[in-house]
């Protein structure tokens, strides 16, 4: 038998949390329903909570899965297969819909494959801070395919039929990126696919990460007082309300924090002109400095090559000098000889003289050379004497 609506709960942890958020579910304007809570890994109580629901309305399944990867996304999948909704929603197992969600969204995906509610989350304080993203313009729809988020799982619905016809649907989500907006994203990218966005708050949600220092009590009093709140007839308009002051504050907030942030970018960029100027400056006084490092370089290329030839005079007449010492040395070494020479020739003389006759030495000093070598020999004696 075919549904409006197929609405599927995952779920892991939050028993308590889960008959609350299932009980919004049971309480939309529209009945013609079927809920699937589709359990990963639950734990007893969680377990127990969805068995209690199935057995209070007939509208509720419950899949009790084993673990699987990353949040289990398989097992939203291998659900789907049994859906008959015309249209499929989505709500978490902490968060909580007014009563004519289902409504809004059936109206929304009239001639369209997805849609989401205007994203509201729920602060600490109990104020509301809304989601900026508008799935008609470009810039949004690239954001969610570029898995940059702003539709909560909770807000989000497509078309059963879209669904069937997606290449992959409800798959393990690869690390880092959320598994709801992985999910969004492939819907979004097939071709001719016709997105829209709610304008009216029907979801609250409670962001997690916001309330890890709340302790469970804590956080199914939450839930139970927002959900008595959302059954005085005039909430709507009053949250409506809410919604619109709080937007508007915000909107305000953000003005003011792009004003400041505008005055703080012209600031910066005064003072990266000014440090522009500073670094040419600084550029200049490099140029010269290296400009006058380069001409040093040369003159000391020059120096150097001055040294380097006198040095190579210096090594010239240091071997000159070590040619005039060997000469000095040598000559040195022939007048020992001639001193020796000398001292035999006079030694000879001597002895001659002393063994002749006065006229034989007479004869002697008249053959050629001997007077000479007689006047030299005396002038050596006197010179020795003298010494």
């Amino acid at each position: 038998m075919s549904r409006i609506a197929t609405v599927l709960v995952p779920t892991h942890s939050h028993g308590p949390l889960l008959a609350q958020a299932v009980g919004s579910a049971l309480e939309q304007s529209i009945s013609d329903i079927e809920i699937f809570i589709v359990g990963d890994g639950v734990d007893p109580l969680t377990r127990q909570v969805a068995l209690d629901l199935c057995a209070r309305d007939k509208r509720v399944t419950f899949f009790d899965k084993e673990k699987g990867p990353r949040h289990g996304e398989l097992h939203r999948h291998e659900a789907l297969h049994q859906a008959s909704g015309r249209i499929v929603c989505y709500l978490s197992d902490d968060d909580l819909w007014l009563h004519d969600h289902v409504a809004s969204m059936l109206g929304l995906l009239d001639g369209a494959d997805f849609a989401h509610a205007l994203p509201i989350g729920i602060r600490l304080d109990g104020s509301v801070f809304p989601w900026a993203g508008h799935l008609e313009v470009a810039n949004s729809r690239d954001r969610v395919i570029a898995y940059l988020n702003f539709i909560p799982l909770s807000t989000g619905a497509h078309t059963l039929d879209r669904y069937r016809r997606l290449p992959f649907g409800w798959r393990t989500t690869p690390e880092g990126i959320s598994t709801d907006v992985y999910m969004w994203s492939q819907i979004l990218q097939e071709p001719g696919c016709v997105a829209r966005s709610g304008t009216r708050p029907t979801v609250l949600h409670f962001p997690s990460p916001w309330r890890e220092e709340m302790t469970p009590d804590q956080r199914l009093e939450e839930l139970a007082r927002w959900r008595e709140r959302i059954a005085a007839p005039d909430f709507e308009a009053r949250f409506t309300s809410t919604v619109t002051d709080d937007t508007a504050r915000d909107r305000a907030d953000k003005e003011e924090a792009v004003s400041q942030l505008s005055q703080r970018v012209a600031s910066f960029e005064n003072e990266l002109q000014a440090a522009r100027g500073q670094l040419d400056d600084q550029q200049t006084q490099l140029a010269d400095t290296k400009e006058r490092l380069e001409q040093a370089e040369r003159q000391l290329a020059d120096a150097q090559n001055r040294l380097e030839d006198r040095e190579a005079q210096l090594t010239s007449a240091l071997g000159r000098l070590e040619d005039c010492e060997l000469q000095l040395v040598n000559a040195k070494d022939r007048h020992e000889v001639y001193e020796v020479q000398l001292q035999s020739l006079q030694g000879q003389l001597e002895w001659m003289s002393q063994s002749l006759t006065w006229r034989t030495r007479e004869r002697l000093l008249r053959l050629p050379g001997v007077a000479r070598i007689t006047r030299w020999a005396g002038a050596a004696r006197s010179r020795r004497a003298a010494d």
